[in-house]
């Protein structure tokens, strides 16, 4: 009796641990101040400590051709390329407009360090919701959402695709690989 009391008490709490949950980003505020916004509703499982993305393995014009013009198409052609590592987590994407998006986080020269945002826009319907937020990514690098200001956004060439991008580490090294990123996801299918 006791060890099936055990067995179901240590089944409780894996579940525990592991229920569903909801994502929380930071935002910062106009007057300088930051906030957690919930962005997305299901967890994601993220790289170990210490893990790095991995090198490119391929060369990216290579990639780029053998992946769709999609969000999916796009989180291989980074994910080979080096700048996103792990496994995605779903985010609120019709928060802003977007018809879907992605989360990882993951480590580089850091541990847990980086957090990418990808999302797709519909281009042909487009919200004013969706278009305010692409005009001002456009524009300024950042977009406002519930009040709140959300920094390091990029739009590809396409239009079509959005990231931001957040690494907590700022040293030169994170900086030109952050740098070599942006540039990567700004020329997809362009």
């Amino acid at each position: 009796m006791k060890k099936i009391f055990a067995v179901v008490a240590a089944a409780a709490f894996l579940l525990s641990i592991s229920a569903c949950g909801v994502d929380v980003g930071t935002v910062s505020g106009a007057d300088g101040t930051t906030s957690d916004v919930i962005l997305s509703s299901a967890p994601g499982e993220e790289s170990q400590a210490g893990e790095e993305s991995q090198a490119p393995s391929k060369d990216p014009e290579e990639v780029e051709k053998d992946v769709d013009d999609s969000l999916t198409g796009l989180c291989t052609f980074l994910a080979q390329n080096g700048g996103v590592d792990g496994d995605p987590v779903d985010m609120a994407a019709d928060f802003i407009g977007a018809k879907s998006g992605v989360q990882y986080r993951f480590s580089y020269e850091g541990s847990n360090n980086v957090t990418v945002e990808l999302y797709e826009f519909d281009l042909d319907n487009l919200s004013d919701e969706a278009q305010a937020v692409l005009n001002s990514v456009q524009q300024n690098g950042s977009f406002t959402v519930i009040g709140q200001e959300v920094t390091d956004a990029y739009l590809s060439e396409s239009g079509k695709y959005m990231m931001i991008y957040r690494d907590t580490q700022t040293n030169e090294k994170n900086e030109l690989h952050k740098k070599e990123i942006v540039e990567l996801f700004q020329g997809f299918k362009a």
